[in-house]
């Protein structure tokens, strides 16, 4: 009777795994007003000094440290961050713990290595979007990816950076994972909106 029990528990707890991981969402954290909205349940990727606002699992970073020269507390928060992994192409963050050296693609916005390497645009955003897909997310929610008020993706850049966003979601929706977004994205005019 004992032996039956806990198969039938070590059963569910199985199931209840392999369920979760076949529903796994992860939550890729930006920088605009949204980013509050997350409510810190599940995994989550968050950009730069995203501890400012949530402490992320993942953190990426495609900007050197010197980018922040001018924003000292913003390094500073990067510096003082404890993710699980810390992805970044640049040997600089190699002192972050739990660094992962990102090979990047051949060039920015290609999709057709997107298995074996990782994606990039202008935008850790964009990295973050595709760090949820190469760990296998199932669903990709997106907070504070809202591109309405920052202060280097606008105007000709701010449309570039849109359309790799698009051709981004096409691709991964295309292998079976769905791409949410907070309804205040810029995004949201071409991806379901939360």
């Amino acid at each position: 009777m004992f032996h039956c029990f806990f198969v039938s528990k070590l059963q569910r707890i199985l199931v209840f795994c392999f369920n979760e991981f076949l529903n796994m969402v992860i939550n890729v954290i930006g920088l605009g007003n949204s980013a509050r909205r997350y409510n810190g349940k599940g995994i989550s990727i968050g950009v730069n000094d995203c501890w400012s606002i949530h402490p992320c699992d993942y953190v990426v970073c495609v900007d050197k440290p010197e980018r922040f020269n001018d924003e000292p507390e913003r390094l500073a928060t990067i510096k003082a961050s404890k993710p699980i992994l810390f992805f970044s192409h640049l040997d600089e963050w190699r002192f972050m713990n739990g660094f992962i050296q990102m090979n990047l693609a051949s060039h920015r916005g290609d999709l057709s290595e997107i298995d074996t390497k990782y994606p990039y645009s202008i935008s850790s955003s964009y990295c973050a979007v595709g760090i949820a897909y190469k760990l296998g997310a199932k669903q990709i929610d997106i907070y504070g990816v809202d591109m309405n008020d920052h202060k280097t993706i606008k105007d000709a850049i701010k449309d570039s950076e849109v359309r790799r966003f698009r051709d981004l979601f096409k691709v991964i929706q295309s292998k079976g994972v769905r791409v949410r977004v907070t309804k205040e994205s810029v995004l949201s005019e071409f991806i379901k909106s939360f």
